[in-house]
């Protein structure tokens, strides 16, 4: 796992063993970090050529409207024209984030995005991305 950005409420890492970049929420997200953070992510899906993104979600908050709009409009078109095939959400079981990622979900799925799920663990957010490499291999 290299370290790619570190702040006082996320991390963004590059994950070599399943070519995904990381976005691990600390602490409750505010605009502007979410928007830093996956913007950063874009230029780390080109630098690296990563295929996969992972969102580790249980720390992040309630995000608002208006963040989930630029996400879904902005930031996840580009991301699929830099190459991005899977999106992995981790989450805990809160009925605020379900409605958000089902949310994405429905338009990236729409948009380009093969594959999107969400888990409770990374480690099972890491397997789904190795399964799935494997059946477009």
């Amino acid at each position: 796992m290299k370290l790619l950005i570190e702040t006082e409420r996320a991390t963004l890492h590059y994950l070599p063993n399943t070519n995904a970049i990381l976005l691990t929420w600390l602490k409750v997200a505010d605009a502007d970090t979410y928007k830093h953070l996956f913007t950063q992510g874009l230029t780390h899906i080109r630098v690296n050529n990563a295929n996969s993104w992972i969102s580790d979600i249980r720390n992040e908050g309630v995000i608002g409207t208006d963040l989930s709009v630029w996400l879904k409009t902005e930031i996840i078109p580009k991301a699929i024209e830099l190459g991005l095939k899977r999106i992995a959400i981790v989450m805990d079981p809160d009925v605020f984030k379900k409605f958000y990622v089902n949310n994405i979900k429905k338009d990236v799925t729409d948009g380009g995005i093969k594959f999107m799920e969400h888990f409770d663990s990374l480690e099972k957010a890491q397997k789904w991305i190795m399964e799935k490499d494997k059946a477009l291999a």
